[in-house]
């Protein structure tokens, strides 16, 4: 054991042969076990040993004992965050702030009021994005003053409610906003039926008396949708005045309405021109005055080329004499024939009428037959029926014949002539073999079905004697 002034050693023995062995040495220890600091042996005074009780070091005080205040280290200092639009410049670990905050920096920007949204200010700081907004002004709305049917400013379509009553102009301007895509809305139309040209659907033109402007509709329904056009109890034709409600839109760049229901119609007289055995009469069959009569001159009538009965002298019927080449493309009267159709006469409603044609020779040798005077310039020609009326396309790219002058560019090719539109007429004249009847139709359309529109015309020559 140690003393007070001497040290000792710590010994081990073996468990077998009691040998001892020196294991570690002991420093000389004083013993107090009533713990007043004296040694119980020698009564010396133990210095009493001081243990420190240390607190972190912080931003500005380096590691302190609680208890004695001895230090140990340095202060960490103080880990600045750069000062912001709201806050000063602050340390990370304490909090400590230095300055001011910089305060916000911002730019304004305006945002004006659309039809659909509200205007505003937009107010967004340079330096940290914060934004807010003021200074709200209420959505404009749609506006449409030259009345087209598209918003002034932003071009949105501007559509009448359904049920709307419109002009043919308004419902032409509508029809080509839509293009391909029919309205969702249906629309009422008026105006006087013009150049019907199916009589199975009922496709015709409805035209503005005031204005001259048409426009298509395709297919005619009775006024509750379930009854077509050629199962309606009274068909509306041309003259009549009809009051439809349709879908618009275009089809192949035409404007058009589509699957109309009728919902009035008031029947116009529209009466051909008088004949020599028939007078003027409508297509309802009701007639106005008289027949013109025949006038006959030595044998033949001036009017119709009728033979006279009581002739008898002798008569030369005139000699047509088939077209075989385009030198013999002259001025002069022919005899025109479509598809084993003889073409007769414009008959008022937007149709050059036909009948049945047996001759297959080269010369057609008649008094009655059908004519037509051809007047040529180059390749341009006018065609003008027996009764005076010429004939020329409706114009541009539509389908339908009327009266009036007009020079179409005839070409002859392989024993026939074709009669076309020109400048932005893209037509040409053909025969419609379901309705038997013949109009201008558009250049798509009969190339894609000759078939059904043949437009190569056979022409026999009046031979002067």
């Amino acid at each position: 054991e140690p003393t007070c002034t001497e040290g000792g050693y710590l010994a081990g023995y073996c468990a077998t042969c009691g040998g001892g062995f020196y294991l570690e040495e002991l420093p000389p220890s004083h013993k107090d076990e009533d713990g007043d600091n004296k040694c119980d042996v020698c009564e010396e005074e133990i210095p009493v040993v001081h243990e420190h009780e240390w607190t972190d070091a912080t931003c500005v005080a380096p590691k302190t004992c609680a208890t004695c205040g001895e230090t140990e280290g340095e202060a960490l200092g103080h880990d600045w965050a750069a000062a912001t639009c709201v806050a000063p410049k602050t340390c990370s670990v304490c909090g400590e702030t230095e300055g001011e905050a910089l305060g916000h920096d911002y730019d304004h920007i305006t945002h004006d009021a659309t039809c659909t949204e509200a205007g505003y200010v937009e107010h967004i700081c340079a330096i940290c994005d914060d934004t807010y907004t003021d200074g709200e002004t209420e959505a404009l709305g749609h506006a449409d003053e030259n009345g087209d049917y598209k918003c002034d400013r932003c071009s949105t379509k501007m559509l009448p409610a359904d049920g709307t009553v419109l002009t043919v102009e308004q419902a032409l301007a509508i029809a080509q906003l839509g293009g391909s895509s029919y309205t969702t809305q249906k629309y009422y139309i008026t105006g006087i039926v013009s150049g019907l040209y199916n009589t199975t659907y009922g496709n015709f033109y409805i035209k503005d008396t005031e204005t001259g402007k048409e426009i298509c509709i395709y297919g005619l329904y009775s006024a509750d949708g379930t009854t077509r056009y050629d199962a309606m109890s009274y068909k509306p034709v041309n003259g009549d005045e009809v009051t439809v409600y349709t879908v618009l839109g275009t089809y192949n760049g035409t404007a058009q309405g589509k699957n109309a229901w009728l919902d009035e119609v008031v029947h116009n007289h529209t009466y051909t021109d008088a004949t020599c055995t028939a007078p003027a009469t409508c297509s309802c069959g009701e007639t106005q005055g008289e027949a013109l009569g025949h006038n006959y001159v030595e044998g033949v009538c001036a009017n119709c080329n009728g033979a006279d009965p009581d002739y008898e002298g002798e008569v030369s019927a005139p000699t047509y004499v088939k077209v075989t080449s385009a030198d013999q493309i002259t001025t002069g009267t022919y005899v025109l024939v479509v598809n084993g159709k003889v073409v007769t006469n414009f008959d008022s409603s937007s149709w050059v009428l036909t009948e049945e044609f047996s001759s297959s020779g080269d010369t057609i040798v008649s008094d009655s037959i059908a004519t037509w005077t051809l007047t040529v310039s180059g390749t341009s020609v006018t065609l003008k029926d027996a009764k005076g009326n010429f004939i020329k396309p409706k114009s541009g790219n539509n389908n339908g014949i009327q009266s009036g002058s007009y020079n179409w560019a005839w070409a002859f090719s392989n024993g026939t002539l074709t009669f076309k539109g020109t400048g932005s007429d893209t037509t040409i004249l053909a025969l419609n073999k379901q309705e038997g009847k013949i109009r201008a139709y558009k250049t798509s359309t009969v190339s894609g079905n000759s078939t059904s529109y043949p437009s190569n015309f056979t022409l026999y020559k009046l031979i002067e004697n």
